[in-house]
């Protein structure tokens, strides 16, 4: 096994394994002994013409039926100031780490951000990039330009089969903006971005097959934490975590083409025990998820105190 630094991935169970990633290398480990079942290293470019390859990483990855697939990225100074980016992604059989297929994306210089997802329907690949080749003449008087940020979708059979829809209206170029918790049944898409890099988030539903808009909500200042959201054949939830002045704690069923039509709506009506006087301490959600029909989630106070 690699001694290199292990990035902040999350650890995935897949039958009698458990697979993980530092910055180059996949690894299955036996769940029972913790024996390491196979390694694969990713190999990176070490220089492109006359120029070295820095920046390799991997970036997110699923596992669904005996397949992991990920996303890497690595880049390259082909002149002064002129960094180029380019990512791959990758197929491989999760029982033994042999690799089935590679494509480089090649339509952009895209960047997937640091916590980007890989999300897996029964034939698509979701994932989401940044172009990094912007033009710097878009640069405003505040010195910050229009991001443009990409929703793309790969065929399972074949990587090289790759979709791509411009999401429009992230924001100025800064900290804080992008499209991001990419959830997604068969049909449907459903992820949040922060538009505005403010904490003012909106919720997009678009077709897996077209990659085509359905709808968008607009859930407004979430500088408490934004909104959490969850996806099944049947429903996305969202709790909204907006604070003093909004449905604070508010949980809702929407339908995954139409985001504005609402099945129904609840208030958890927990409060923080340092303060149950008041409405914006009710506890807000971290997480949800959904499993065998029922709805999951935790919670933590406002002020980020312990809950006894």
């Amino acid at each position: 096994m690699s001694s290199g630094g292990y990035a902040d991935n999350d650890l995935v169970v897949e039958d009698d394994r458990v697979i993980a990633h530092n910055d180059t290398k996949f690894f299955a480990l036996d769940l029972n002994t913790g024996d390491v079942l196979w390694e694969h290293e990713v190999v990176f470019p070490e220089k492109i013409g006359e120029y070295d390859v820095f920046s390799e990483e991997i970036y997110g990855y699923a596992v669904d039926n005996g397949e992991l697939y990920f996303l890497t990225r690595y880049e390259w100074d082909d002149g002064p100031g002129d960094n180029i980016v380019r990512s791959e992604i990758t197929q491989l059989d999760a029982t033994d780490g042999t690799e089935i297929d590679n494509h480089e994306i090649t339509d952009r210089d895209i960047e997937p951000p640091t916590d980007s997802e890989v999300v897996v329907t029964d034939d698509r690949l979701l994932f989401a990039a940044e172009n990094t080749d912007v033009d710097t003449d878009q640069y405003d008087d505040w010195g910050t330009f229009d991001e443009e940020w990409y929703l793309y979708s790969a065929d399972r059979t074949d990587l090289s089969s790759v979709d791509s829809k411009r999401i429009d209206d992230i924001g100025s170029g800064g900290e804080g903006r992008g499209l991001f918790d990419i959830r997604s049944n068969d049909d449907t898409v459903v992820f949040k971005t922060n538009a505005n890099g403010d904490g003012t988030y909106r919720l997009h539903s678009h077709d897996v097959s077209t990659l085509e808009e359905n709808s968008v909500r607009n859930f407004g200042d979430g500088s408490a934490g934004g909104f959490k959201h969850a996806v099944d054949d049947e429903m996305v939830y969202v709790a909204n975590n907006t604070p003093v002045g909004g449905d604070a704690s508010e949980v809702y069923a929407l339908t995954p083409t139409n985001l504005d039509d609402q099945h129904w709506q609840t208030t958890t009506d927990e409060y923080s025990p340092f303060d149950d006087s008041i409405e914006e301490n009710r506890y807000i959600h971290d997480h949800l998820a959904v499993a065998d029909g029922q709805l999951l989630t935790n919670s933590r106070s406002p002020q980020g105190t312990a809950i006894p």
